[in-house]
């Protein structure tokens, strides 16, 4: 008898606890929060036990811990955490060697946390290094530094962990040129697997965003964020890194494909405090509160606090953002049998466009940006979908 292949989806827990706030970050966390820590892990163990028959009926294709700082947790509570989400899934450990991501901050990896990483199948770190200048460091509030970043890799290692993600942070208030350059020819020493390269966001409401606004602090320009931007294109892609999103670089076989779920629109269900979902066409997201989170939880109700039906204009203008974030853009065939249309036919006016202005390639079966095309992105995802 044939059975029908299960559909992949992706999860994401989210741990919303951090030792000290960022201050480039509006995310939603919490520092200095011990007391909440053993109830909110409780509650989302619930969580995930009421969405476990909707993942037994689906492939569990990657799986990802972010936060906040999942490894802020206290030793004992990690292992919990990470031993129940192992026995309630059913992972074995880990047999079936799905990515299985766990961000972390470089001052929190301990011998015990990478030992149970390595014992429950985590086999892939994302560490939060932003900057290896020190002085930029203490710009963003981090609390580990750079010697605290090769520590965390030699015991990850040492635990049998070798496939490392490591963020870069560039545009960071008083940064240079050459204090990026020197970041970056750091890390590149040190042979990650991976490296994610963002631009610093001044989000409204953080601790960088009043000292800019009282004028305390200065930025690079644009013109000196667009060359940083290049410099870390050029020095990661001489280096052997494929350049295969925006924002991300990958030696051979460790693109991130908790990542591509996001970036190719694949379903995906979110468990924690302000987690989003997509899942049957519609995105849920949940409370951002931590109280009402538990709370709800607690009764055994689920905390999703609104849902959002995707209808086809929708999901047609997220797969041209998302699907062009990539490297390998826009299939024709694909998005022509998703949508019943002709994309190609359909959108050549604009596509000449951009394509006059150096901003993306195309051919006859597909379209990408170009590194222009990756720096004026927004410009060029409005031009076609206006």
């Amino acid at each position: 008898m044939n059975y029908p292949e299960k559909e992949k989806i992706s999860l994401y827990f989210h741990i919303p606890f951090c030792l000290s706030k960022c201050s480039y970050c509006d995310f939603v966390s919490f520092a200095n929060s011990t007391a909440f820590h053993e109830p909110y892990i409780n509650a989302l163990l619930k969580e995930l036990l009421l969405y476990k028959s909707t993942i037994d009926k689906n492939q569990i294709s990657t799986i990802f811990i972010g936060g906040g700082t999942p490894t802020s947790l206290s030793d004992n509570l990690f292992e919990l955490l990470i031993k129940s989400i192992d026995e309630i899934l059913q992972l074995n450990c880990n047999s079936n060697n799905i990515e299985y991501t766990i961000e972390a901050n470089p001052k929190t990896i301990t011998s015990k946390k990478a030992d149970t990483m390595k014992q429950y199948g985590i086999n892939r770190v994302s560490l939060g290094l932003q900057s290896a200048n020190e002085i930029e460091l203490k710009v963003l509030n981090r609390i580990h530094s750079f010697k605290d970043l090769e520590e965390s890799i030699d015991i990850l290692k040492a635990h049998g962990i070798s496939n490392i993600n490591i963020d870069l942070m560039y545009a960071i208030a008083n940064q240079t040129i050459e204090s990026f350059k020197a970041s970056i020819q750091k890390v590149l020493a040190l042979k990650p697997d991976h490296i994610s390269c963002y631009s610093l966001i001044l989000e409204e409401g953080t601790a960088l965003y009043k000292l800019h606004k009282e004028n305390k602090i200065t930025f690079p320009t644009e013109d000196e964020d667009i060359n940083m931007y290049e410099l870390a294109v050029n020095m990661l892609t001489s280096a052997g890194y494929e350049h295969y999103e925006i924002s991300n670089f990958a030696l051979a076989g460790r693109k991130c494909s908790h990542n591509i779920t996001y970036w190719k629109v694949k379903p995906y269900l979110g468990f924690g405090v302000s987690s989003h979902s997509f899942f049957d066409n519609s995105r849920y997201s949940n409370t951002s509160s931590i109280e009402e989170y538990i709370d709800l939880l607690s009764k055994n109700s689920l905390p999703i606090e609104s849902t959002e039906l995707i209808d086809d204009t929708m999901a047609f203008e997220e797969w041209i953002f998302l699907r062009l974030r990539m490297k390998e853009g826009i299939n024709f065939e694909d998005i022509n049998s998703r949508f019943s249309i002709n994309f190609l036919a359909s959108y050549k006016p604009k596509l000449d466009k951009l394509l006059n202005e150096g901003l993306l390639i195309y051919d006859a079966s597909k379209v990408s940006l170009t590194l222009k095309g990756f720096e004026l992105s927004n410009y060029a995802f409005l031009t076609l979908l206006s």
